[in-house]
């Protein structure tokens, strides 16, 4: 198993200006390293900590909705998903009917994609995550309850995926719901992260720390590729 080195020690800077999505993010590009990122529960209390102000202030997560966008996740932070080690059973993931399956349940063994808003038994261990977790015999024979495996369309503004996460509703992660395709932090809720429409201005969070600019590269490659799908689907 892979795991990525979660102890970053970014500094944030919280920044009272409102702006949009974009707008801060070009400002934290222009003044810092980006817009804020977190690896973990760690980085996330010290975002909390880098103000004593109670408001919403935007993070660096966007969103680009759609069925070809997705991308596999374990749930534990810092283990890297591999596309080349899974077990899905045959004719799997498959969005069954049409509708978007971004979770997993495994069944003697073998993982099907569910729809997350469906109800199953579960297996803890920050959600059973990994294969060598799964290969523990107390879980082999295990059937029709959830793992820690689930897919999202959320991006980091600096080109990583997301692993860890904090939202306060579900609901934020379903592909499709509304435009709200921007990331907040509610700072008077322990820091719980929220969508908004990307247009609403906001004060926001920026950081520095670790930088890869072939990711950054990458991240605006993808941003602008999309962004023609869509207006050749729009027209």
């Amino acid at each position: 198993q892979s795991f990525f080195f979660t102890c970053h020690l970014y500094v944030y800077h919280f920044i009272g200006e409102n702006k949009t999505w974009d707008e801060a993010q070009k400002y934290c590009r222009e003044n810092y390293t980006d817009l804020a990122r977190v690896s973990n529960m760690t980085d996330m209390e010290r975002l909390r900590k880098s103000t004593e102000t109670l408001t919403e202030a935007w993070i660096g997560l966007h969103s680009y909705p759609g069925k070809y966008n997705r991308t596999w996740y374990w749930s534990l932070p810092g283990q890297e998903f591999n596309e080349n080690q899974t077990r899905w059973d045959s004719g799997q993931p498959d969005d069954h009917g049409g509708h978007l399956e971004n979770c997993a349940l495994i069944n003697n063994e073998k993982w099907s994609d569910f729809p997350c808003n469906d109800k199953h038994q579960f297996i803890c261990y920050n959600l059973v995550s990994g294969l060598h977790q799964l290969d523990d015999d107390s879980v082999k024979n295990e059937s029709d309850v959830w793992i820690g495996v689930f897919r999202d369309t959320w991006r980091w503004s600096d080109g990583r995926n997301l692993s860890f996460s904090n939202w306060e509703y579900v609901e934020d992660l379903v592909d499709g719901q509304s435009n709200k395709t921007c990331a907040t932090t509610v700072l008077n809720r322990a820091g719980k992260w929220s969508s908004a429409d990307c247009n609403e201005e906001k004060p926001f969070i920026c950081y520095d720390g670790e930088f890869n600019e072939d990711l950054t590269k990458q991240f605006s490659s993808l941003r602008g590729s999309l962004t023609h799908q869509n207006n050749q689907l729009i027209h």
